[in-house]
């Protein structure tokens, strides 16, 4: 009895994760299928392109890619530089490396039967076996990778840009048969640097982090990161996820070093992708850093038969339409450095995105809490009511307040002054302003004053998502949907805290609609007079819609914000972004919530600053809210370690009933009980940063573990110190938990 309940509780599974999965369908459609009958050869070295510093050559005795400088003889390849060297054994033949140093590519593909991820190397699979196909281009050539065993076969184009390689991977022209792609790594050990070299590696963790290639191991200690954070249309695999740690903002990796290093900049595909760590496995002997693609998605699900929990993935049908590419950026001297690499991102956002400096600095940046639903009662019955926190003439007051007792006109963001407060129902709060804060015409009135005294407002609109239909969008029809042809409830996220709130749920907002709900944004800004609008919610993310092709993989994100970001500037608003992924701090006006730490991950050695190296001096940039750390006095020095504005959560009045609504956090933001504390913190640094505000950042050094020195383009430098006791050079002494401005030659 109990193996015919067994029997039958393995054919129910069965059945459920075909269903979840598809499998038994035929060819997937939109991919074409794996073509037995193509000729492969093995392929005679060549020089495919060159310009006047570099080289694009395929070497067709060691099947490698070569970039040659021109100027100084170096080659830099999918294998590590030093790895390039032949080394002879006894017998005087040429060792063979570790199979991964030589993979141009890896590839993942899901096993039809199980549904679960096998692995192959495009050097093993492919090149070794010389099943590969290369065409040559007008500037770069192609490579086709074919796996015959699995029936697989992964073109991979090569091109030489003005001081790069490009290379990229088009979904449209991959083919498969029962067993189907899910990811591509390009390139895995570009950037690998020697193990016990003590070369750094560069991880972009929350503001940046930094691993030294010091140590070895028996086995590869790993990491991943998904660029932009989690695509919100995936669940969680256990569904509610509430964590502190910060996200990947910027589509750049790299390693540097004594010899020189490689910069990595994800140009296409970025929702797609994920920075992956391969560090210190002895049996390889070199770590590094590189993008990973999932040109499918997949959707956690989760079976429950009886006793048993079986969890799975649903993967979609068709492959994401976007192309996967990323430019690797050979680094040479002074570029072989952190603001080198930064120098490379900078760049890549003027030529893409119009990074543009804005010259809106200032020292005190504030968020003014509107209000939200609080739990009442009458007889017994519980009801929703919306509590007031701030009006629009409290606001003023704040505002006007801090303003004469610290002389610094500050940015102001306006936070939960929608219908319903911080709890978004119809969407963007309505597009309106509930009358308890004072309506529309009290929001005109405090734009009139902010305007006439010099003080940037923002209105922020959550425009991607809501839980109630209503204004022409519906939570059944006009919603962004998961591989499983569902719509993926999210768990309500404040970007400034970092962290998901368990009370209740939205929906994402259509992709193909966010221009719609973006234009209605326009046009409430309009009617309150407003100068600047905010959108936090949008800034930081990243989410896939399987309604549409186009939108696989989050594909199209950056282009989508960018254009929303754009849509704005050209009708005369300003733009706050928070949490900011990469393009869109690049259209902005001001960025609040700047990463200041990593995910603060075991491996890596220490955080760095690279978000802020990237952007300052070009958009002026605040902290996560001061009064809302667990550790002020750290953050503080956070801020000035590379000279951006601090930034403050205020509040006219608190009740305790709002304890339960978590969405944004209320405590500790009472105006009246701060004042004295923000009117002391900014007499000296509102000081120092009237030094450095504008300037950009020319060189960062790690002095130590718990000392930085940041060199300012206008000849001054400051030096932190975290430590516990003072530190030292020559004439210069930096107390303990304190910094010092000092001017540089």
């Amino acid at each position: 009895m109990k193996k015919k309940k067994i029997a039958a509780s393995l054919f129910s599974l069965s059945l459920v994760l075909c269903m979840l999965t598809g499998c038994g369908s035929n060819a997937i459609s939109g991919v074409a299928e794996y073509n037995k009958d193509v000729k492969t050869r093995k392929e005679d070295t060549f020089t495919a392109a060159e310009n006047g510093t570099y080289s694009l050559v395929w070497d067709g005795e060691h099947r490698r890619i070569l970039l040659k400088d021109k100027t100084n003889g170096r080659v830099w390849s999918n294998v590590p530089s030093e790895a390039l060297v032949p080394v002879l054994d006894e017998d005087g033949d040429e060792k063979a490396n570790n199979p991964l140093l030589e993979a141009p590519i890896l590839v993942e593909y899901i096993d039809p039967e199980t549904q679960n991820l096998k692995n192959l190397n495009g050097y093993t699979g492919s090149l070794k076996k010389n099943s590969y196909i290369i065409e040559k281009l007008d500037n770069g050539f192609k490579i086709t990778y074919r796996f015959k065993k699995e029936e697989i076969s992964v073109p991979v184009t090569y091109t030489l840009g003005d001081g790069f390689v490009e290379i990229s991977v088009d979904p449209k022209n991959v083919e498969e048969n029962e067993n189907k792609i899910y990811s591509v790594s390009i390139a895995p050990f570009f950037t690998g640097v020697k193990n016990g070299s003590g070369d750094s590696i560069f991880i972009p963790s929350g503001s940046g982090a930094v691993i030294y290639a010091d140590d070895e191991y028996d086995s590869t200690r790993s990491y991943s990161t998904p660029v932009y954070g989690n695509d919100l249309e995936v669940y969680l695999p256990d569904q509610i996820e509430t964590s502190v740690k910060e996200s990947c903002y910027l589509p750049v990796f790299g390693s540097y070093g004594k010899n020189g290093g490689v910069c990595g900049v994800i140009t296409s595909g970025g929702g797609a992708a994920s920075i992956e760590l391969n560090y210190g496995n002895s049996k390889i002997g070199y770590s590094a850093v590189y993008p990973k693609f999932a040109l499918r998605g997949y959707q956690n699900a989760v079976a429950l038969l009886t006793t048993w929990k079986w969890e799975s993935r649903i993967y979609s049908d068709n492959i994401m339409s976007q192309k996967a590419a990323v430019r690797f950026y050979p680094l040479n001297g002074s570029s072989a450095s952190l603001t080198g690499m930064a120098d490379i991102y900078r760049d890549y956002l003027k030529g893409t995105y119009g990074l543009t400096e804005t010259k809106s600095e200032t020292a005190l940046n504030i968020k003014i809490l509107g209000g939200a639903e609080i739990k009442k009662s009458v007889l017994g019955i519980p009801y929703n009511s919306l509590y007031a926190a701030t009006t629009a003439a409290q606001a003023k007051d704040i505002i006007e307040d801090i303003k004469n007792s610290t002389g610094i006109k500050p940015n102001v963001q306006l936070v939960g002054f929608g219908k319903n407060g911080t709890n978004i129902k119809k969407i963007a709060g309505g597009y309106t302003v509930n009358g308890k804060f004072g309506g529309t015409k009290g929001i005109a009135e405090l734009a009139d004053y902010c305007r006439k005294n010099g003080v940037g407002l923002y209105m922020d609109f959550d425009i991607i998502t809501f839980s109630k239909s209503g204004l022409g969008f519906s939570t059944v029809f006009d919603t962004a949907m998961g591989t499983n042809r569902r719509t993926t409830s999210q768990q309500v996220y404040n970007p400034g805290t970092k962290s998901a709130a368990a009370t209740g749920s939205r929906v994402l907002i259509k992709r193909s609609l966010l221009s719609k709900s973006a234009e209605k944004a326009l046009e409430a800004a309009n009617k309150m007079s407003l100068d600047g609008i905010a959108v936090s919610s949008l800034s930081a993310a990243s989410y896939s819609d399987y309604s549409e092709q186009k939108y696989f993989g989050a594909g199209k994100m950056a282009e989508d914000v960018s254009a929303v970001l754009n849509l704005f500037s050209k009708n005369g608003k300003n733009v706050l972004v928070s949490s900011a992924n990469g393009y869109a701090a690049a259209a902005s006006t001001v960025i609040y919530d700047t990463p200041t730490t990593s995910s603060k991950e075991k491996l890596f050695d220490c955080d760095v600053p690279f978000y802020q190296i990237v952007f300052k001096g070009y958009k002026p940039m605040s902290s996560s809210s001061i009064n809302l750390s667990p550790d002020s006095d750290n953050l503080l020095l956070r801020c000035a370690e590379t000279g951006i504005g601090l930034q403050y959560t205020l509040s006219h009045s608190y009740s305790v009933a709002l304890r339960k609504n978590t969405e944004v956090p209320f405590y500790a933001s009472v105006y009246s009980d701060l004042k004295p504390y923000i009117t002391e913190t900014l007499k000296d640094y509102a000081e120092y940063y009237g030094t450095v505000g504008n300037a950009e950042i020319i060189g960062y050094e790690i002095i130590s573990p718990t000392v930085r020195k940041t060199v300012f383009g206008n000849k001054t430098a400051v030096i932190v110190n975290y430590g516990d006791s003072d530190y030292s050079a020559g004439d210069t002494v930096v107390p303990a938990g304190s910094y010092k401005l000092i001017k540089e030659a």
